[in-house]
């Protein structure tokens, strides 16, 4: 099959809906895609439970990323965001959503 714009088109949708499942707020999100490989900008935040801490959004952070690389089509995700890093295959937060994290638990 030959790659077209909109195949492009789907995986953002596709990406989106995933997203969407895995309580994440895509509303300070933007999704961008070209010949598969998905750009993923603004502020990623998940709809939190109570008790959640930050070990276990990293992990939410590291099973999202292997999920959103089996969407048909994904060859490569570019991740832009404002309050995570990623660091070797090590996902943390910035100093400042560090401390809005810590805010919020006690």
């Amino acid at each position: 099959m030959r790659y077209t714009g909109r195949i492009d088109w789907q995986l953002n949708k596709n990406i989106r809906a995933e997203l969407v499942k895995r309580y994440v707020d895509v509303s300070k999100l933007s999704i961008f895609t070209a010949k598969g490989i998905v750009e993923i900008r603004g502020e990623l935040n998940f709809i939190m439970h109570s008790g959640e801490d930050l070990s276990s959004l990293t992990e939410k952070l590291k099973i999202l990323e292997s999920v959103l690389m089996t969407v048909p089509y994904v060859k490569h995700i570019v991740w832009r965001l404002s309050n995570w890093q990623r660091v070797g295959n090590k996902w943390l937060p910035t100093k400042e959503y560090e401390k809005k994290l810590e805010d919020t638990q006690t």
